[in-house]
């Protein structure tokens, strides 16, 4: 009688104890299933939109930075030295305070004192320029530099000529005049260089940053 009960008690344990080990493990699986949820919820976040690279950012500060500067005025020097030399000629740097004498035209300070005798023009139509430090203004042409020299390879028989670098409604342009009286129209002509060497030169300068 007494090992009956022995062995009904053992398999009452028995079961208990299974039903803990049961129920720990049934507690445990269900542990894991928050684990999976943070992984999906942290590959969600890698989907944000990009934020602007600095090469970005960089371009359009430059796309608001001046047409011409004083680093630019001073390769245009070095450039026209060299073009000079190859064509056999000399020019030199004109600006207000320091005149070009184009045969008794005073150039650029007329622009700039509202003196002009003579009307800048190109071909046969008056044009408005100014002088402009950075190549800026509300002009259709914005002075940035003049050069002035002898064309001619005989100083007996000087050629005055006169460049005058400008941006053209915001394009490079080159003027060139060698005009040596007055006229009629009471116009200072003049026309955009034949030399592509020297207009392209310019270009270059004023378009690299």
């Amino acid at each position: 009688m007494r090992s009956k009960i022995l062995i009904s008690t053992t398999l009452v344990t028995t079961v208990l104890a299974a039903g803990l080990i049961g129920a720990k493990l049934g507690s445990n699986s269900l542990k894991t299933k928050p684990a999976t949820s943070h992984r999906t919820s942290s590959a969600k976040q890698v989907n944000n939109p990009p934020v602007s690279s600095p090469a970005t950012k960089h371009s359009a500060v430059a796309s608001t930075s001046s047409p011409w500067s004083a680093n630019k005025s001073q390769q245009l020097a070095k450039f026209l030295l060299n073009w000079a030399s190859q064509m056999g000629q000399h020019y030199e740097s004109y600006y207000p305070g320091h005149d070009f004498n184009l045969y008794g035209v005073i150039f650029p300070p007329p622009l700039t004192n509202g003196t002009m005798n003579l009307q800048p023009a190109v071909d046969v139509h008056a044009i408005d320029l100014q002088w402009s430090d950075d190549g800026t203004g509300n002009h259709d042409y914005n002075l940035v530099a003049v050069y002035g020299g002898n064309a001619s390879s005989n100083d007996r028989y000087p050629v005055l000529t006169m460049y005058l670098f400008t941006l053209h409604n915001g394009k490079p342009e080159v003027l060139v005049t060698q005009q040596n009286q007055g006229n009629p129209e009471g116009y200072l002509y003049f026309k955009p260089t034949d030399n592509q060497a020297l207009a392209s030169g310019f270009t270059s300068i004023v378009n690299h940053n």
